[in-house]
């Protein structure tokens, strides 16, 4: 088999490669995890944060991995300080997430944040920067100010007194930090400083290191540009920037040397032997833990071959809801089958009525032509219903019990499809589901909160969906299944 490593990775393949490496550390820890999550652990595993995981290194410090913004050129890299703002906004955010999810003191006081940065999207380089002797003293303050806040204000309460999910809870926090302790991001600052933050930390730290690690050599351009573009923050900080040395590419394989280096040298004690630029890409290729153990923690890594549908694919497939958590899937998402089929079908049906309609009642002279033209044109209204008496269908009806939405009935009826062995009935589709279950949730008017009402309607869509297997696509079940789209129910 031929292996190419002339393909260049992207974002999603970066998270992905990730979460991997992060589900095999935590496996080595001892940590129980499933095929693609891991369960919350107090020591190794802090937490869920962004698209991964904070974890604690071998070193005892907290370490997570983000991917950053593109950098263009130096002009720029100079005058937007991108990876430098970055920085400085996830230090915030991580600091809030900790006070967000009520832990009265940091995990560790040193912290180390990956950054897999993108250079003109042809280059990927990785930014190591290192926290060191964080001041707990002061987060106790930070942590028990925000409590305070918290509890005079109620802002991560409904009205009925349910809590908010924790990425709103989180934004809150971020909110307070950045008032309490007079910090600004860029873009939100006094214009006169070109938009530009003024990367205050919410905390004291007492040293912090920036290295820099690239598969083609440290005397790049790349380097440069990181360097400008982190050269606020440095001054700020009197931070050391450094260009470190690290394994060379082969190929187009510096995505998969980032994510490697990341860990490698972010979370573990770096061993003497190193993979290869091949093995990295047979890796991504064939992305699941147990390869991801091999790649990590063996001199001379040996990898199994993993069919597709089984690889690490988390980041893949939340691509696939918005901001607001709703299934872009949603339009093809609804029908079981190849629609493809379905859709020649209701089309050549529409336009048989309406031709056979003009022909009859409009002009038995029109030409059929005319008339097949016309049905085509209009055989859109009866699609839907054509095909549904000739596929079937599958519904779900809804009903309000104890003030929550549930199955009142399962309907299916089946299609004059099944009388030639065409069995493939339409499903009831996540978006038709969510609108139903938010008509319920609205009826009385007692919640009027638009965001408690969309996350009340992802919840119950979710339990619905589950529960009733058969009745959703795979499509369906899938989005209801990934990170973020329904928060735990409560009971």
């Amino acid at each position: 088999m031929t292996l190419s490593t002339f393909s260049f990775l992207d974002s999603t393949n970066i998270n992905d490669l990730a979460r991997a490496y992060s589900l095999a550390y935590l496996r080595k820890k001892k940590v129980k995890i499933n095929k693609a999550e891991s369960e919350i652990d107090n020591n190794w595993n802090v937490g869920k944060f962004e698209e991964g995981y904070l974890l604690r290194a071998e070193d005892n410090s907290i370490f997570t991995l983000f991917n950053f913004p593109e950098i263009v050129d130096q002009k720029l890299a100079t005058e937007r300080q991108v990876v430098g703002s970055n920085l400085h906004e996830n230090f915030v955010n991580i600091i809030s997430h900790f006070i967000a999810t009520d832990k009265n003191a940091l995990p560790s006081n040193n912290m180390k944040i990956g950054m897999c940065i993108n250079h003109h999207n042809t280059h990927w380089t990785l930014l190591l920067a290192e926290f060191s002797t964080i001041n707990q003293a002061e987060y106790k303050t930070l942590f028990n100010a925000y409590q305070k806040h918290a509890k005079t204000t109620k802002e991560n309460q409904y009205e009925d007194g349910s809590a908010k999910p924790i990425n709103i809870i989180r934004n809150n926090v971020v909110n307070f930090v950045k008032k309490y302790k007079k910090i600004s991001f860029n873009g939100n600052s006094d214009p006169r400083s070109n938009g530009l933050g003024n990367n205050q930390l919410p905390l004291k730290v007492g040293k912090i290191a920036l290295n820099h690690f690239d598969s083609l050599g440290k005397k790049t351009t790349y380097a440069s540009n990181v360097a400008k573009s982190v050269s606020t923050f440095a001054k700020k900080h009197k931070a050391k920037f450094s260009a470190m040395d690290c394994q060379r590419q082969s190929g187009n394989t510096c995505g998969d040397w980032s994510v490697y280096n990341a860990f490698q040298y972010g979370l573990l004690k770096p061993k003497k032997q190193h993979p290869t630029s091949a093995n990295l890409r047979h890796f991504f290729n064939n992305r699941d833990v147990t390869n991801a153990h091999q790649i990590l923690f063996t001199a001379k890594p040996k990898l199994k071959k993993i069919a597709q549908k089984n690889q690490i694919c988390i980041t893949e497939n939340a691509q696939k809801l918005d901001d607001n958590y709703v299934a872009v899937f949603k339009d093809f998402g609804n029908k079981s089958g190849s629609l493809v089929g379905r859709t020649f079908l209701g089309l050549v049906s529409g336009a048989i009525f309406y031709a056979g309609m003009a022909l009859v009642f409009v002009n038995p002279l029109l030409p059929i032509a005319g008339a097949l033209a016309s049905g085509l044109t209009v055989s859109t209204l009866l699609y839907k219903r054509l095909t549904e008496l000739f596929f079937g269908q599958k519904t779900v009806v809804l009903e309000k019990k104890n003030g929550k939405p549930v199955v009142k009935d399962k309907l299916e009826h089946r299609g004059f499809g099944d009388f030639i062995g065409v069995h493939m009935p339409y499903q009831k589709d996540l978006e038709s589901l969510e609108k139903d279950i938010q008509s319920l949730i609205t009826e009385d008017s007692s919640i009027t909160d638009k965001q408690q009402i969309e996350v009340l309607t992802h919840q119950y869509a979710k339990k619905i969906v589950e529960e009733n297997s058969s009745f959703f696509s795979a499509q369906d079940k899938a989005v209801v299944k990934l990170d973020g789209y329904a928060h735990k129910l409560g009971r």
